[in-house]
């Protein structure tokens, strides 16, 4: 037969055979000293109280052991999705910087084949005979960006705000990759004023006319437009180096920058494309955009 004992010190419960009736010993749980009554009269004991018990405890542990798999499940799930999305966030930052870059890459390029031709690089506008703006130099350079055709199609014989009709064949190179979804912006300029490529907006140097690093002088940057306002990719607009404070992303329609975090994406003379850190101090800014300063400058400046 089978007894149930309670130990006086730890409260487990254990089923005793008779045969322990009376004797002394240590509990199995808690190893302290016990001793057994004597069970003789006592009948035997039913163990189904015994296995109601355990089966109660291991419902609990049960409902425990899945609360806390919830919740490490439910932790884990934000965690992904909090990672995921910083993720997600961060391969279009990426992916925007890379289209920014590779179009300005194209631009360079085109700038370069441009003075190539013409022994120096296009006037940033071109002004008719009464000063009036008539053309900007991304029309000017578009048979370089193998946009023959719709150079063609471009009356030059009218201003850029008669030729209204080709503003919805944007070039895809001059679609900046945070466009409004209009289809005729861009946010690609020139930086224009004394001591630059481009020192009026109606003149222009000659790559002959470079005395610094190509690989350390800016030809052309991303920018953004004043708030509010889309800038149409035949309007001769560009930045004045005289209005700047050298602060990139400082101020829309006159800062470099603008269309991604912590920096701008820039190319420069050599046709490469750069990020432009935020963290340079506005001498550094000033110097990479001169083209004889001779300002000295960190072989790292821009990577």
């Amino acid at each position: 037969m089978s007894y149930l004992f309670t130990c006086p010190h730890c409260k487990s419960q254990t089923l005793v055979g008779d045969e322990y009736s009376g004797l002394a010993g240590d509990c199995a749980v808690c190893r302290e000293a016990v001793e057994l009554p004597d069970f003789a009269g006592l009948g035997p004991v039913d163990d189904q109280p015994v296995r109601e018990s355990w089966m109660a405890h291991r419902s609990v542990r049960l409902a425990i052991a899945g609360t806390i798999t919830l919740a490490l499940t439910a932790c884990l799930l934000f965690v992904f999705i909090k990672f995921s999305s910083s993720t997600l966030a961060q391969l279009q930052a990426n992916r925007r910087k890379q289209q920014d870059a590779s179009n300005l890459v194209n631009i360079a390029k085109a700038l370069n084949a441009y003075a190539a031709d013409y022994g120096q690089y296009p006037p940033p506008v071109t002004n008719d005979a009464n000063g009036q703006p008539m053309h900007s130099w991304r029309v000017l350079i578009l048979p370089y960006l193998g946009q023959e055709e719709l150079y063609r199609q471009y009356d030059m014989e009218q201003s850029w705000d008669a030729n209204m009709n080709q503003i919805y064949s944007t070039p895809a190179v001059y679609q900046a990759s945070a466009g409004q979804g209009f289809g005729f912006e861009t946010a690609y300029f020139l930086v224009t004023g004394p001591g630059t490529l481009f020192p009026t907006p109606t003149t222009s140097l000659s790559p002959e006319d470079l005395v610094d690093d190509p690989a350390k002088t800016i030809l052309v940057v991303e920018g953004k437009p004043p708030a509010a306002t889309g800038l149409n990719w035949m309007e001769p607009v560009d930045l004045d180096i005289r209005k700047m404070q050298f602060a990139i992303a400082g101020n829309d329609g006159v800062e470099i920058g603008g269309q991604h975090q912590r920096g701008a994406v820039v190319a420069t003379v050599d046709g490469r494309s750069h990020f432009l850190r935020d963290a340079l101090s506005p001498v550094e800014i000033r110097a990479l955009l001169s083209p004889a300063g001779g300002e000295p400058l960190a072989d790292d400046i821009l990577d």
